[in-house]
């Protein structure tokens, strides 16, 4: 089952001020990055049967937006993970990640960030900078920044995320798609409309590139 879930696709909201330019970036329940799934519960028999049960729970409360309730299930379930298989355990970064998602949405922005630096961290020590996992945990964390209005530090870690997401997974994949239009829309929501133009043309033509080889498969 799925849950590593993320609320952080950027969206703009022209009703929200935040922005100089009266664009914001916003948490989207609706609009959230492909979740990652535990390939194995690496646990005791007793134990995995129990954290089974939890995460699956807390998935549940996430996605109803009960967030206290998932916030009590995900740390259960990440004490478990730390206990069992270490910190740098690939299920225990993603135990990790899952509760600092719960508490962004809480607006809990300290909290997360401490777990999504710790998950950037161990990814990058474990899989390398430019690892598709790695590339996730940084979007992830430039849009936390985004939110706590760290600008300087977002786009560092978008432009970064852009740069390997270009190099690993190629300029047509549909993250690396994504990152350009964040990317753009970020410097748009500044006002830097010199540099927001051009990432934005590309992604526009990026996305009528992909509907058109879409539209010629299904010709034929």
């Amino acid at each position: 089952f799925f849950l590593d879930s993320e609320q952080f696709m950027l969206t703009i909201d022209s009703n929200v001020n935040a922005f100089p330019s009266g664009f914001n970036f916003v948490l989207s329940p609706h609009n959230s990055e492909p979740i990652d799934e535990f390939s194995s519960l690496n646990v005791p028999d007793e134990e995995n049967f129990k954290t089974t049960i939890a995460l699956q729970e807390a998935t549940f409360h996430y996605a109803q937006r009960n967030f206290n309730e998932a916030e009590i299930l995900f740390c259960r379930c990440l004490k478990t993970y730390i206990d069992v298989l270490g910190e740098k355990h690939p299920d225990t970064i993603k135990a990790m990640k899952n509760l600092g998602a719960v508490y962004a949405s809480q607006q809990r922005y300290e909290e997360a960030e401490k777990l999504y630096s710790n998950c950037l961290e161990n990814r990058m020590l474990i899989l390398g900078e430019n690892h598709e996992e790695t590339l996730r945990m940084m979007n992830s964390l430039a849009k936390l920044y985004i939110l706590q209005k760290k600008y300087n530090e977002a786009e560092t870690l978008l432009i970064r995320c852009l740069e390997g997401r270009r190099e690993v997974l190629g300029v047509y994949h549909p993250e690396t798609v994504e990152s350009v239009q964040s990317l753009g829309h970020f410097h748009l929501s500044l006002g830097r409309y010199l540099k927001a133009t051009p990432l934005l043309r590309e992604y526009s033509k990026r996305k009528a590139e992909v509907a058109g080889e879409q539209q010629q498969c299904n010709i034929c």
